[in-house]
């Protein structure tokens, strides 16, 4: 087994068994040793939301009700490395994370608190921006996604881009095509041009070059809608429903095959290796190998 396909088994573990690696995290943090006169405090991390790789690969970040923690895939506990509010953050109840190649660490949280932090400096950056705004009724930060400059913002509002360049938030969007205002989004990504927000149960997409432009949805979709994915150029959505797969030329999802019997939590498609999972009560799913669209456990 080479180092990214270790690196590829490990992160899907952690997606799937949560419970073990934030208990092995929990424990090394704990295990910090403490100078004299040093306090710490200490904030339960055993239910994991979400994870991200780490720019240089070698491990993670994992966001958690008691804040956010990094740890290597090799298991040891040298590198474990802890956030919370008494570090920088606005909170920690933290329910959304995302990476960039510059070593940043972008963490979102039930409040809307969006904090960022620079693994090279290992300050924290706090924008209350989401958290002050009085219209916004649920601002729940679902998930995030990296693309270019922007940093997406899928939340119980709706869309929030954050641009890199400037650090500032840029626009915000609430209202999606003919659906309610401050629908729920649950993960964006960005493919061909077109952004595409996959909202509970609906797909929105609109041009990347003018977001605050026209929306429509994509037809095709069934169930509760949970997770997004870019393999081959195609887009996955994953659902309580099944996987599927958007079609431009009939401009509609269409049901992966095999899929339907499956309540899907996460579709990935890990750069590690050329495949697709997704990722079920039931544990992890191969969904498609370079050759074409084949099921089968992992």
């Amino acid at each position: 087994m080479n180092t990214s396909d270790v690196r590829l088994s490990n992160i899907l573990r952690i997606l799937i068994l949560c419970a073990i690696v934030s208990g092995f995290a929990e424990s090394a943090i704990k295990a910090q040793e403490l100078q004299p006169g040093q306090w710490l405090t200490y904030t339960s991390m055993r239910a994991i939301a979400d994870v991200a790789v780490t720019s240089d690969s070698l491990g993670f970040w994992a966001v958690t009700s008691g804040g956010a923690f990094r740890a290597p895939f090799d298991g040891s506990i040298d590198n474990i490395k802890a956030l919370r509010n008494t570090d920088g953050l606005i909170d920690n109840q933290l329910t959304a994370v995302a990476t960039d190649q510059s070593g940043n660490v972008y963490l979102g949280g039930t409040t809307g608190s969006f904090c960022i932090y620079s693994e090279s400096t290992g300050r924290v950056q706090q924008k209350n921006d989401i958290i002050v705004k009085q219209n916004l009724t649920h601002k729940i930060i679902n998930s995030m996604s990296v693309s270019g400059n922007r940093v997406y913002l899928s939340t119980g509002y709706g869309l929030t881009v954050y641009d890199r360049s400037t650090g500032q938030f840029a626009e915000t969007i609430t209202k999606f095509s003919n659906l309610r205002d401050q629908d729920t989004a649950v993960a964006t990504i960005e493919s061909g041009g077109n952004t595409y927000v996959v909202l509970v149960d609906s797909v929105a997409v609109t041009s990347s070059n003018n977001l605050s432009g026209a929306w429509r949805t994509i037809s095709g979709t069934v169930g509760t809608l949970r997770s997004v994915a870019l393999f081959h150029g195609m887009i996955y959505v994953g659902s309580s429903a099944g996987l599927f797969v958007y079609d431009p030329a009939s401009d509609r999802f269409h049901l992966v095959t095999g899929t339907a019997q499956y309540s899907i939590t996460r579709v990935a498609a890990p750069s590690a290796r050329d495949s697709l999972y997704m990722l079920t009560k039931d544990g992890i799913t191969l969904i498609s190998s370079p050759d074409g669209i084949s099921l089968g456990s992992r």
